[in-house]
Order: structure tokens, then sequence, then C-alpha cells
């Protein structure tokens, strides 16, 4: 593949840096745990594409977690997920507030700042192209799994630092036009429903003013009627003695 001129290509292993390094979580089990631990245990249900669901509850103690001798995590290390779904997802670490480890089917991507921006990083990783090298890569009976050694060998092509941190930008500003794009469409059933009931009450009104309408017409007397009593009141009207006793 030809590269942009600047742009270099790198293992993912590399753009670690000398000072960084890839690396796979810890195997914690369930014996390992502690529900009053003071120790996070992250594991695949916390990681998304591009971002950190915090969703699991799992804990360890510190004296468990330094017998293990787990990695602990920084905020801006980078996860990806070895297992579904899907394979190689990836997303920030933001921090918690206390101590926390992750899971063994989860890799670890520290950068030293030299070679690569996390952000850019979690991005690339999480593109079709990435993505689709990683499921090829995965193996396994009955689940998919891609191997530590295999993610820390992906090549990547590799833009300069500062067209990196333009890259991220620009996609930012896409995302979050995409995200206004997306809550204007959800307004869209809300604005049906109303409209339906806005016609609805419409046809209602409609309909109780033609019953009205119809019951009024009702009394009135016949146009027979009418034309009959005004010749009477011209018949009176033009009469000499124009009597009123006779109206």
């Amino acid at each position: 593949m030809t590269l942009p001129k600047g742009w270099a290509s790198a293992t993912v292993e590399e753009l670690a840096g000398v000072d960084g390094f890839v690396t796979d979580g810890d195997w914690v089990e369930s014996k390992d745990q502690d529900p009053a631990g003071e120790v996070r245990l992250t594991q695949l249900a916390d990681i998304g594409e591009g971002d950190f669901r915090n969703r699991s509850a799992r804990f360890m103690t510190r004296d468990a977690a330094q017998r293990l001798r787990c990695t602990y995590l920084r905020a801006g290390d980078a996860l990806i997920a070895r297992m579904p779904d899907p394979i190689g997802r990836a997303c920030i670490f933001p921090g918690l507030g206390q101590p926390a480890v992750t899971a063994v089917d989860v890799m670890i991507w520290r950068t030293d700042g030299a070679l690569a921006d996390a952000e850019w990083f979690v991005r690339w990783i999480n593109s079709p192209a990435i993505r689709k090298a990683m499921a090829d890569g995965a193996g396994g009976t009955t689940r998919q799994r891609i191997a530590g050694g295999r993610v820390k060998d992906l090549e990547l092509p590799v833009p300069p630092r500062a067209e990196q941190r333009r890259i991220v930008a620009k996609l930012d500003a896409l995302t979050a036009h995409l995200a206004r794009a997306r809550a204007e469409l959800d307004r869209v059933p809300v604005l049906a429903a109303s409209r339906r009931r806005f016609i609805t009450r419409f046809r209602c009104t409609c309909r109780s003013a033609s019953r009205t309408w119809a019951t009024k017409k009702a009394r009135f007397p016949k146009p027979r009627k009418l034309r009959a009593r005004r010749l009477r009141c011209r018949s009176i009207l033009s009469s000499p003695s124009n009597n009123r006793n006779t109206w």
C-alpha cells in the first residue's frame, strides 16, 4: 500500500513506543475476587466501540492484585477487546477514581506519546479495515478470540502526530454532526404522532360541527313556508289599512 508523504507503517506494539507497552489483561478467577475489594476489575462488557461502558461490577483486594501481579490501568490507556462482540472494539479508559485492572481478554495499549496519539489509535483500531483484519485473525471453536500476539503484530499506516490530531478533530466534528442528525430523526415519530393527534381532533371537530349544523338546519322552515310567509307580509304591508292586528 502506497502511503501519503510523511506517513509510516508500524505495528500496534511499535506504536506504543520505547517507554510504552502492549499487554494482555490479568487472569483473575472468581476465587480471586472480593465484592468488598477496593480494586475494580474491568471486563469485556465495559469495552465499547469508542466509549467505556462502565457496566461491570467486579472487585478484588489490593493484596490479591499484588499477588497476581496485576497491571494497574491508567487514564488514557487504550483497551482492546479480544473477544466479541465485535472482536477488536477499543476505547479509552477514562479513569474511575479508584485502582483498576482488567480481565485477560482485554489488551492494554499504553503509549509513551512519541509516535501515536491514543485517541487516534482507538479510532484506527475501530475502523472497518482493522476490525476486519482482527476478525480474520480470530479463531476458536466455541467463542471466537484473537490472540494477543496477532494484535501486537497488526500493521497500521501512521500519519505524523499533527495529522493524527487533525484526523481526531475532524472525526469528532463528524460524530457530533451525526449525533445531531440522529436526534432530529428521533424527533420524527414524536412529530408524526402530534400531527396525527391534530388531524384526529380536527376531524372530530368537523364531524361535531356538521352534526350541529344538521340539527339547526332541521329546525329551519322549509323554503315553501318561507315564501308563503314573505308573500303574506307583503300583502299586509301593501293593504290600505295596514292593520297590525291582522299580523
